[in-house]
């Protein structure tokens, strides 16, 4: 499991959801959870929580021009590349932490990782979790 720390920068609720947008260093994160600040203690603007997310869940991305849906970048450089016969375990060093990514072995051959290379991490913000 990844996980960093992160401090609260917004919390905008519909219903019974809230989307949270948090800050870690200079990066910006979003997640989405089943909550809203009246009914939770840990929602509010300023609080210090930690953001977790599997390393299944994380997308590489070697294209610094992508344009998709993701909100959730971080710019990393690849500091291991660890392969088996069916999957790539990718660990990246970013500016807020260590993180690891699963992938396809085709795919990490298919976009031609290598050590040191610059890759974004990007995780959906639906896969985010909040610890608190």
């Amino acid at each position: 499991m990844n996980r960093f720390k992160s401090i609260i920068e917004e919390v905008e609720s519909e219903g019974s959801m809230s989307l949270v947008k948090l800050k870690s260093g200079n990066n910006l994160f979003t997640s989405i959870v089943l909550d809203k600040p009246q009914n939770s203690n840990y929602l509010f603007k300023g609080n210090e929580i930690e953001i977790l997310f599997k390393e299944t869940e994380v997308i590489i991305d070697t294209n610094t021009k992508h344009n998709s849906s993701l909100r959730n970048r971080i710019l990393g450089s690849i500091e291991k590349i660890e392969h088996t016969a069916l999957l790539s375990k990718i660990i990246l060093k970013t500016e807020v932490g260590t993180i690891t990514s699963v992938i396809t072995r085709g795919s990490a051959e298919r976009l031609n990782l290598k050590i040191d290379d610059k890759v974004f991490a990007m995780i959906k913000t639906n896969e985010i979790i909040l610890a608190h």
